[in-house]
């Protein structure tokens, strides 16, 4: 999930999803605005990965967001 999306923001989009769906499959948090960690605090059970990021950093937080899928 990018936080600058263009018809609204990666907060947004989250809580349609929580709220149409009643839970967020894991998620991972991918953004290069300044504040993003602060931001993505409102994003219960979501990881973070800020840009720019490495295709093994990438792998790594989808296996871990992977991980905390099969395990919940």
């Amino acid at each position: 999930l990018d936080l600058s999306l263009p018809k609204m923001s990666g907060e947004e989009l989250f809580e349609q999803i929580r709220i149409k769906y009643g839970r967020v499959p894991p998620t991972v948090v991918i953004t290069a605005v300044q504040d993003g960690f602060k931001r993505m605090e409102r994003l219960r059970g979501a990881w973070f990965l800020a840009k720019p990021y490495t295709l093994e950093q990438l792998a790594e937080s989808l296996d871990v967001a992977a991980s905390a899928r099969s395990a919940a």
